[in-house]
Order: C-alpha cells, then sequence, then structure tokens
C-alpha cells in the first residue's frame, strides 16, 4: 500500500541540503615545499595540501576553478562563479 506524504511549503529539496549543512573544522598541516635554485640550494615555501570526499561534499567538483582570498594567517576559498570558469563533465 502506498501512502502519499503532503508536500511541505518548507520541505528542502535533496540537492540543497549540502549548502545548508555545517561542515566540520578540518585541521591540515602546513609543509615546506623545496625548489631548486642555482649552485644547489634551495628555497623552502608553505604548502597546504587538500583533498578529500568532503570537499565533494561541500559543492566542489574536480574541473571548478576557485578564488582564494589572503589575510594574514587566513585563506578564504570559493568557488569562482563568473561564466566559463570551469569545464562541465
Amino acid at each position: 500500500m502506498f501512502i502519499k506524504r503532503p508536500i511541505m511549503k518548507n520541505s528542502t529539496p535533496s540537492r540543497n541540503r549540502n549548502k545548508q549543512k555545517k561542515f566540520p573544522v578540518r585541521l591540515v598541516s602546513v609543509y615546506g615545499k623545496a625548489f631548486p635554485r642555482a649552485y644547489g640550494r634551495y628555497v623552502y615555501y608553505p604548502e597546504i595540501r587538500l583533498a578529500g570526499k568532503w570537499l565533494q561534499e561541500a559543492g566542489f567538483k574536480t574541473t571548478m576553478k576557485v578564488k582564494i582570498s589572503c589575510e594574514y594567517r587566513k585563506l578564504i576559498i570559493t568557488v569562482d562563479t563568473t561564466k566559463n570558469t570551469y569545464l562541465q563533465r
């Protein structure tokens, strides 16, 4: 027997659930990356790697371009929504 559920005005469509979902704070390490210079010397710069299923769940896709705003000890990463910024798969 099929029971028909009433549609509520304030119900959230499944595709929009992640937009309202709160994601936990992630703790990642800052690595050192070596770049070779002249005369066998190296210079080291900080590197941060982000990867995982949680990025996909947060709405990021593999071909998207992102904008990174930088302040002192703070990075803000957002999807670049300008026209033709990422390839559709």
